[in-house]
């Protein structure tokens, strides 16, 4: 029988041997400042605790944080073959939203009585003849 490994987002950072401010606060994120400072002055291998025990994470390795919040070291040989990096999400920060608030700064902060988001721009129609016949 033969299984495909379900679609999961993870969050992962590449340790280059250089980076172990950013590997050691990825994966500890509550060492203080001068902790990580220390390891990254000391140039100390990132030790990561893992299910199956401490493992260190070489230069190339990517750091992986699972689905369940675990961290564990990948060789990047098997990162590359089982990761695709996710599109980045589209920025809505941008001059679009920065034009609409523009232009909406000189409308009233509430609409004009009788404004309903059903009405047309047309007054309604009069019926014709005599509506007065009984």
């Amino acid at each position: 029988m033969k299984f495909r490994k379900k679609p999961v987002v993870i969050e992962a950072v590449q340790f280059t041997g250089k980076n172990q401010r950013e590997a050691l606060s990825f994966v500890y994120p509550n060492l203080s400042k001068v902790a990580l400072s220390g390891a990254e002055i000391m140039g100390l291998p990132v030790v990561i605790s893992t299910l199956e025990g401490d493992m260190t994470a070489n230069p190339g390795d990517w750091i992986i944080k699972g689905v369940k919040g675990e961290f564990y070291p990948c060789k990047p040989d098997i990162f590359e073959a089982t990761y695709e990096p996710v599109p980045a999400a589209p920025d809505f920060a941008g001059s679009n939203l920065d034009a609409i608030d523009e232009a909406a700064k000189d409308l009233p902060d509430t609409p004009p009585v009788g404004w309903s988001p059903l009405a047309t721009d047309r007054a309604p129609e009069k019926p014709e003849g005599n509506t007065n016949a009984h």
